[in-house]
Order: structure tokens, then sequence, then C-alpha cells
């Protein structure tokens, strides 16, 4: 897997897309952040409920935005959670959570001096 926090061939393949009515790629990256964001509080929240599914299906979720947004370090940590919950290895769950909580931080940090860039 691609260690970057941000690939940035993504964002400018979606760069396409943006037009000068619609900055669809910034919206798209913000809002991919707030889902990883959002997911990351929730397995903090609910990781004590051992529900394996609900797990599952928000890491899911999450890495596929993280993907789409090209936040590689997000979407590796959100499949090892995917994985994590499937095989029922909650502790590894909880093991991955700071990870998640640094990875989330830096690629915040790395999306703000990337959009800062552009303006």
């Amino acid at each position: 897997m691609d260690n970057r926090i941000i690939a940035l061939e993504r964002i400018d393949e979606l760069r396409k897309y943006d037009t000068e009515d619609s900055p669809f790629v910034d919206e798209l990256l913000s809002g991919c952040l707030e889902t990883a964001r959002q997911t990351t509080s929730f397995l903090k929240n609910h990781i004590g409920e051992r529900d394996k599914k609900v797990l599952n299906s928000k890491a899911h979720t999450a890495r596929g935005s993280c993907l789409d947004a090209g936040y590689n370090r997000l979407a590796e940590i959100f499949g090892t959670i995917e994985i994590a919950a499937k095989d029922e290895s909650f502790a590894q769950i909880e093991t991955s959570l700071p990870d998640l909580e640094r990875a989330l931080s830096a690629t915040e940090q790395a999306l703000h001096h990337l959009l800062a860039q552009k303006h």
C-alpha cells in the first residue's frame, strides 16, 4: 500500500470534475474527511459493544470514502479495522484506534496545506 497520507495523483484525477461554479474536489475531500472523523469517533465510542457487523460496516464505508479521496493511510487503517471486526478481533481494533487518530490528524493537516496552496 502507498504510505503517503494523501495520493496527490488521485486529487489531480478528481480535479477534472471541478468547474468554476462548483468546487467539487474541495467539497469531496472535506466530506470524506468528515466521514473519517465521524467514523473514528463512532469506533472509539462503540468498540465496547463488540458488535462486529456495525463496526465492520462503519469501517468499510469509511475505507471506501477515504479511497475515493486518496487518503491512503486512513483507508489502510480502516481496512485493518474492517477485517478485525469481521474476525471479531476487538483487541486489534482497540490497538488500531491510536494509529487511526494520528492518521486522521496528519490527513487533516495535509489537506489544510493542500487546499491553502490552491488559493
